[in-house]
């Protein structure tokens, strides 16, 4: 699983090299962020460290509020910059308490999608990785994910695909017609 983190990002990164301008300030599928808010978020949780993540999720009132302030506060910063930092960071292996490596898992496939989908770009992730996923994650709940606004939280990984599955209850996604 930690090898298919870190081949994901890298295809990401390869993306990111030939972004212009009005890619990186067009709007993702996460309400309210930009690409660059979306790569800021992925590059930010990687670069700090857990202690500071911890201690500014307990001062923030919850790790969301934290890392939408981050992203956007790492958003900020120079394209060229965050697009050199995230190839540093790319191997780095982590797996949260509780959640464990699902978590980075959701997060990089997840949010690829989230800038590939508004850009009009092919997935560059596979359907097999994000099956994987989403199987291992059904039993812990809704992971890391952005929805358009007005969407529900979903816990499965179709949507970076297309459509919009039903939510998941216990460990079985229903799909609503």
């Amino acid at each position: 699983m930690l090898d298919a983190i870190t081949a994901q990002r890298l295809r990401l990164i390869g993306r990111l090299e030939s972004f212009d301008a009005d890619q990186w300030d067009a709007p993702s599928l996460c309400a309210g962020w930009r690409v660059r808010d979306v790569i800021g978020h992925l590059v930010s949780i990687l670069d700090m460290p857990v202690r500071r993540i911890m201690l500014g999720s307990v001062k923030a009132g919850g790790f969301h509020r934290f890392a939408e302030r981050v992203a956007k506060e790492y958003g900020e910063r120079d394209p060229v910059a965050l697009t050199a930092r995230y190839p540093e960071l790319a191997t780095r292996r982590f797996a949260p308490p509780v959640v464990g490596p699902i978590a980075p898992m959701g997060d990089v496939f997840v949010h690829t999608r989230d800038i590939e989908r508004p850009l009009g770009m092919t997935a560059t992730s596979t359907r097999s990785c994000c099956g994987r996923c989403s199987t291992t994650s059904a039993g812990v709940g809704p992971v890391a994910s952005c929805q358009p606004a007005g969407r529900p939280a979903f816990a499965s990984w179709r949507p970076i695909w297309g459509g919009w599955p039903g939510r998941v209850r216990g460990s079985k996604a229903r799909q609503r017609r």
